[in-house]
């Protein structure tokens, strides 16, 4: 877990931001307050929840289909 996002190395790369007094700052802020805690957190989760509400919509579709097909197959039958 040291290195992320090829050679740079993450102990390092703490040590610039926490050295900046205005990142320092605001790092400090965003881990006081919960709800901007969470705000960041899912900036960086890139919309996990709306990824999963699209899949399970497209699912949902999917067995519909199948279900049609079934249902049209017997008919012809």
């Amino acid at each position: 877990m040291e290195e992320l996002l090829g050679n740079a190395n993450i102990i390092e790369l703490q040590k610039q931001v926490l050295s900046d007094p205005a990142m320092k700052q605001t790092v400090e802020q965003v881990l006081k307050n919960p709800e901007m805690l969470d705000q960041f957190k899912n900036f960086f989760k890139g919309g996990r929840k709306r990824r999963k509400s699209y899949r399970r919509r497209k699912r949902k579709k999917t067995k519909r289909k199948r279900k049609r097909k079934k249902r049209t197959r017997r008919k012809r039958r």
